[in-house]
């Protein structure tokens, strides 16, 4: 407490009050860039950028990602700076898994914030990076990937998502792509109301066009 206040006395953190009324903390972006120099000159800057993407992962799988009634997008709103910052870091270090992950955990809440958009790019490269990266990993960002690409509207390219996540859970043993129909059975369509049967139906039929073209219906 006595370190940061000290930093804050000498303008070199500043503090503001969040719309929640929790105190943050900004570093300027010259100091921030001294800092990150300092640790990799010392060889703990892959170190430290590895726990910040552990936190900010832990911060998003336990409000986002663990089911609708956990959905709480507050705290990964409040910190989107950071869980940016983590992507680029795990993208820019090529680290497949990382990378893979967290954009695939961040799907609801970019889905959600009507970024379908941010989530397609982050997604995209971090499949660009895919490699040897577990099965189950490349699955569930390709799966995001057509989810988003659903609610863009851009069927032809959640079709294409939808057939490479079909081929990667056929060679793990799902030759009828249950996991691929389970991702499909949950994406909600954009903009339309719960009672708008002719929408709905529209809808539904693109999905069925999609599995259908993928060989799962």
């Amino acid at each position: 407490i006595d370190g940061l206040s000290a930093l804050i006395e000498n303008n070199l953190v500043q503090r503001r009050q969040a719309r929640s009324g929790v105190s943050r903390f900004d570093m300027l972006d010259t100091i921030r860039a001294f800092g990150l120099e300092m640790l990799a000159a010392d060889g703990e800057g892959v170190e430290v950028a590895q726990r910040h993407f552990d936190y900010f992962y832990g911060l998003v799988d336990a409000d986002v990602t663990r089911g609708q009634q956990a959905f709480q997008p507050e705290r990964v709103e409040a910190e989107i700076d950071n869980v940016r910052a983590a992507l680029r870091w795990a993208i820019n270090e090529r680290n497949a898994i990382n990378a893979l992950t967290l954009a695939a955990a961040m799907r609801e809440f970019w889905s959600v914030k009507g970024l379908s958009s941010e989530g397609r790019r982050w997604l995209d490269a971090a499949l660009a990076l895919a490699g040897t990266a577990p099965v189950s990993v490349r699955t569930a960002a390709l799966d995001a990937a057509c989810s988003h690409a659903c609610h863009q509207g851009d069927l032809d390219s959640a079709g294409e998502y939808a057939a490479l996540s079909l081929a990667l859970n056929r060679e793990q043993g799902d030759p009828f792509g249950f996991v691929l129909l389970d991702s499909l059975s949950r994406l909600k369509p954009p903009g339309v109301e719960e009672n708008d049967n002719d929408a709905l139906t529209e809808w539904l039929d693109a999905l069925e066009e999609i599995a259908s073209a993928c060989g799962v219906w």
